[in-house]
């Protein structure tokens, strides 16, 4: 039996766990969830991507085609952390995520969802998305 002295430690303590346990449970995952893509002419592989919302992703992004290729969403609502790729003029083009990768090689994009939707990502090279190289980020 519990005196009365220690009722209320033991209600504090209860307390506390379960806070914590509800907090750990609604807050993101801050490890990221690595998602690789693979770009060749003219398709990106796998063509859609599901993310939640605040999930950092690790978008690993391997060239496996013979020309420069890239990864842009225009529309994405997203927080970009890190941005690692080839350089490339994107002439004035505003972008809310974009990576270039050279032919052979790989890159990579760190990147947080901030709301949920369906967005359009492409290649912005001349004559590929019209090629069929467009793919959607889907978030949750």
């Amino acid at each position: 039996m519990l005196r009365a002295t220690s009722r209320p430690f033991v209600l504090a303590l209860i307390l506390t766990f379960t806070l914590a346990a509800c907090g750990s449970a609604a807050s993101p995952s801050t490890t990221p969830k690595t998602v690789t893509l693979t770009l060749n002419e003219f398709q990106f592989q796998p063509a859609e991507i599901t993310a939640s919302v605040g999930q950092p992703i690790k978008l690993v992004l391997k060239n496996n085609g013979t020309v420069l290729h890239d990864f842009v969403s225009t529309d994405a609502m997203v927080e970009v952390m890190e941005e690692h790729g080839a350089e490339h003029d994107m002439a004035g083009m505003q972008t809310n995520m974009h990576a270039a990768i050279e032919a052979g090689q790989q890159s990579t994009l760190e990147f947080k969802a901030t709301q949920p939707g369906t967005y359009t990502f492409y290649c912005t090279i001349a004559g590929h998305r019209e090629a069929g190289m467009e793919g959607k980020l889907i978030v949750k």
